[in-house]
């Protein structure tokens, strides 16, 4: 999660036929923190991701969700750029089809009622999910949920920030950031 309420997660697992545009620069270092470091918005996410070659889509995609409550899922399909974009926060992967029946009973937006979600959305076995987090972007907390029997993480962006923990930092706070690419840093 980055200062403007943008949080992103990646999901594993798929096998597509992706080969990102050759003419496209690679984002320096890990692309999840350029995006963070340079995008307020899932618009603005977007535009990083098309304007950057990302390899790893041919394995996962990324869900990315900003402060409005807008939600993106990125990768490939079919060796083409696929962007899904949503009005709402959601999920996906194993447990999507748990996801969307919970969902769809219009539960009250709390992280009791998420995490309860994401338990039943858990995949066990050889390719159990290794963790589920919630992010409130509003409020910059955000809560880890790691392997079964192991205890909730809760960590609050400004807090961690001011206990010297490494924040990615977005300009556009201070009303200065020129559009992409973006000058942006670690604090």
């Amino acid at each position: 999660m980055n200062t403007e309420g943008l949080a992103y997660d990646w999901v594993a697992g798929y096998t597509e036929k992706w080969e990102p545009d050759p003419n496209l620069p690679s984002a320096r270092g890990n692309s999840s923190q350029r995006m963070l470091e340079t995008c307020a918005t899932i618009n603005d996410a977007i535009a990083f991701y098309r304007t950057h070659a990302e390899p790893g889509f041919w394995r996962a995609k990324i869900l990315v969700a900003d402060r409005t409550g807008a939600s993106v899922i990125i990768g490939a399909k079919d060796g083409k750029f696929q962007v899904e974009s949503d009005n709402q926060c959601r999920g996906f992967g194993f447990g999507s089809r748990t996801l969307d029946q919970a969902l769809a009973k219009h539960p009250d937006p709390t992280a009791a009622n998420a995490f309860k979600i994401l338990r039943d959305c858990r995949q066990s076995g050889e390719y159990a999910t290794k963790y589920s987090n919630i992010y409130d972007l509003k409020s910059g907390d955000i809560f880890l949920y790691p392997f079964p029997g192991r205890d909730e993480v809760k960590l609050n962006l400004a807090l961690s920030s001011k206990k010297g923990a490494i924040i990615t930092t977005c300009p556009r706070s201070r009303n200065n950031c020129p559009r992409l690419p973006c000058p942006c840093r670690l604090t």
